[in-house]
């Protein structure tokens, strides 16, 4: 009986276990939405279904590249720039590492202008404003990079970027090239060893271009500096160029003796020259061949100077004697008068209805008088021609009292109740 019994629960098992395995492919079988069944909601899942859904969790996107939340996936990094080095609209600021110009120096000519271009960087910085500065107005100006020369000589440009106070430079030079050159003598005969100066006249005053020398037949004429020096017989020529490349030639005749001028004449002997005013004399050697070199001086240059091309300026009232002399020791002047006046005074105080008369002291030209005056402030003082003043109310005024020879003096008068 044991052993019968035995058999038979054996037998119960494995039908138990065939009838478990019969209901278990029969869930698989069956869709999704079907698989929940029983009393308290209870629901079954195979093993395959619960395997695809946490590889969708661990996913966490679509096809269409938006997340589980519903977003979208741009690529964003966590700094906020995006893969392709751009930065979003909640990016930082570029910060400005360093700033260039396009040039470290420049040359102007005087009245030109030039343009700096400045470079902020990086390329990509946030601020690129720059402010610009001139370390000397006066040679040369700055607005927005724009450079301006004023006056020869040198200034520093400066660049300044807004973001970090970075500078960059520039250093500007200003030149006035040469317009014309000229040399004090055309034609020049010297003796063998003989040496003579040649001056030069360039224009502007203000040019800041050099002078080069050079003689076309070294052997006979040499030069250095605008010395010449007659080596032997013969003729050569001497060009003085400007280095903007304006040149003027003398020609030199070189003889084996010297010739001695036999007679020296000016042009003027005697001449009146207003304050400011030049005159140029003219010297004739002869024999026109003469080897004599010849000099020119003034007796008083604090009134009239003379330069070597014979070239007076008058300086101040006065008189003054320009002498020239040849090698030899012939000699011619010409007296030189800057016409002057002295005053008797030169101020007054005067009541308001009342007259006051300028008179002269000295004149430098004899019988020199008062041309005209006139008055700075007539509401204060009038004034004649004849230089008498009347106080018109109270005040200050300058009367400039004009001579017949074209000289000039103030009268300061001072108008009181």
């Amino acid at each position: 009986m044991a052993g019968l019994r035995k058999g038979k629960e054996k037998k119960n098992g494995r039908a138990f276990l065939a009838g478990f395995l019969a209901l278990a492919v029969c869930l698989a079988a069956f869709p999704a939405d079907a698989r929940a069944f029983g009393q308290g909601g209870a629901a079954w899942e195979s093993r395959g279904e619960s395997a695809a859904q946490d590889v969708s969790k661990d996913d966490a996107s679509k096809s269409d590249g938006s997340k589980s939340d519903g977003s979208k996936d741009d690529g964003s990094k966590d700094d906020g720039s995006k893969d392709d080095g751009s930065k979003d609209s909640g990016s930082k600021a570029v910060r400005a590492t360093g700033i260039k110009l396009n040039k470290s120096s420049l040359t102007l000519k005087k009245g030109k202008s030039a343009t700096l271009k400045a470079t902020v960087l990086p390329a990509n910085a946030t601020n690129k404003r720059v402010s610009w500065t001139t370390s000397n107005k006066k040679t040369v100006t700055v607005k927005n990079g724009k450079v301006t020369a004023k006056a020869v000589g040198t200034a520093k440009i400066t660049a300044r970027a807004e973001d970090g106070g970075f500078i960059a430079t520039c250093k500007v030079t200003v030149k006035v090239p040469a317009t014309k050159i000229a040399l004090n003598k055309k034609k020049i005969y010297l003796a063998k060893g003989a040496r003579a100066k040649i001056s030069t006249s360039v224009k502007p005053k203000d040019t800041t271009d050099k002078i080069s020398w050079k003689s076309s037949k070294p052997g006979v004429a040499a030069v250095s500096g605008g010395v010449i020096t007659a080596k032997r017989a013969g003729t050569a020529t001497v060009t003085a160029k400007t280095s903007s490349g304006k040149k003027a030639t003398v020609k030199v005749v070189v003889s084996k003796k010297p010739l001695d001028a036999k007679s020296l004449k000016l042009s003027r002997k005697t001449a009146r020259l207003a304050v400011g005013k030049t005159l140029k004399l003219k010297a004739s050697v002869s024999p026109a061949a003469s080897t004599d070199i010849v000099e020119w001086k003034s007796t008083n240059k604090k009134v009239a100077s003379v330069d070597a091309f014979g070239i007076v300026t008058a300086k101040k009232a006065g008189t003054a004697t320009i002498v020239v002399k040849t090698s030899s020791g012939k000699r011619a002047e010409c007296k030189i008068t800057v016409p002057g006046v002295v005053l008797k005074r030169t101020s007054a105080t005067v009541r308001v209805g009342k007259k006051v008369q300028i008179a002269v002291k000295f004149s430098l030209v004899a019988g020199d008088k008062i041309k005209s005056c006139r008055s700075s402030d007539t509401s204060v003082a009038t004034v004649t021609d004849s230089g008498k003043v009347r106080g018109r109310s109270v005040g200050t005024a300058t009367v400039t009292v004009t001579m017949k020879s074209g000289v000039k003096a103030e009268f300061n008068v001072k108008v009181i109740r």
